[in-house]
């Protein structure tokens, strides 16, 4: 028996900071679990509802900061599946980008 691999687009395993704000849990700071061009996943304390619409910013990783900016990708996503996560606390989210925007700014560097 194979296994069928059903996503239309490549995931990446990527770790990056991850804001999402809703009506139902506020503001919550998570990191994704991995990245496509259409979507990802995340972990969260609190459940949200499929098919909820959610404003996210992901923030891109600038590993040579000559320019002290960082980029973000801020998104409004659909919620497509909430998974509990068993013995773990908390949920498996997966979330499909409906609309992005890339946002750069200046880093604020206090001496």
């Amino acid at each position: 028996m194979t296994n069928t691999e059903r996503r239309l687009c490549r995931r990446l395993s990527l770790h990056w900071r991850l804001r999402l704000s809703s009506a139902g849990i506020g503001t919550v700071e998570t990191k994704t679990e991995n990245l496509s061009s259409v979507g990802f996943y995340c972990f969260v304390e609190s459940p949200l509802v499929p098919g909820e619409v959610i404003t996210c910013d992901i923030t891109i990783p600038n590993y040579t900061t000559p320019d002290h900016e960082i980029s973000s990708i801020v998104c409004q996503a659909e919620v497509i599946r909430v998974e509990a996560l068993g013995a773990a606390p908390g949920f498996g989210v997966a979330c499909r980008i409906l609309d992005f925007t890339l946002d750069r700014r200046a880093l604020s560097l206090h001496n």
